[in-house]
């Protein structure tokens, strides 16, 4: 009988094992590049990534001395990840003062009418998503935005609803 139960425990570990290591939306933050631990910073919804429209994050580094690691996150519209940041997909770094920012769209082309500095590419087609921003500080500024990426300048220009921890932030 206890080797039964045992038997059991090992069936139901090994199905819990067997799951998908794709983080979701509402899994613990994953570490940047596979070393560095980070912080949640916002997270965005209403994200929209096609061939019409593109996000940007722009963000802020509001240290006075240290540069911060930056990564953004972005999940489809069922919360699976489309981009892995352990592996530095959508990771960057940031001075101290210095505001960059990064591109999501669905083909690896760019968004028309920004100056990104760095592209998370070939997400598959987005809508409804969300994304999220963590660092290794948490003295970040970010705005989200989705906008057209066909037309310059851009035929329509959309916040995103930005929370932080969970009370949203702006409008």
């Amino acid at each position: 009988m206890f080797g039964t139960r045992i038997s059991r425990w090992a069936a139901l570990a090994a199905c819990f094992c067997a799951t998908s290591v794709t983080a979701g939306i509402a899994d613990p933050v994953q570490l940047i590049n596979g070393t560095d631990r980070a912080k949640l910073v916002i997270t965005a919804v209403g994200v929209r990534a096609d061939s019409k429209a593109g996000v940007t994050v722009d963000c802020l580094s509001l240290e006075k001395a240290k540069p911060v690691l930056l990564a953004v996150e972005v999940f489809s519209g069922t919360g699976f990840s489309q981009n892995d940041i352990t592996a530095g997909e959508g990771v960057i770094t940031l001075a101290p003062g210095e505001t960059r920012g990064i591109h999501v769209v669905d083909d690896g082309g760019s968004v028309a009418f920004t100056s990104a500095s760095t592209v998370i590419r070939n997400v598959v087609d987005v809508t409804q998503g969300s994304l999220r921003v963590v660092a290794t500080s948490s003295k970040i500024a970010c705005s989200v935005i989705t906008l057209d990426r066909v037309n310059s300048p851009p035929n329509f220009i959309w916040p995103n609803k930005v929370f932080v921890k969970t009370k949203q932030q702006g409008d």
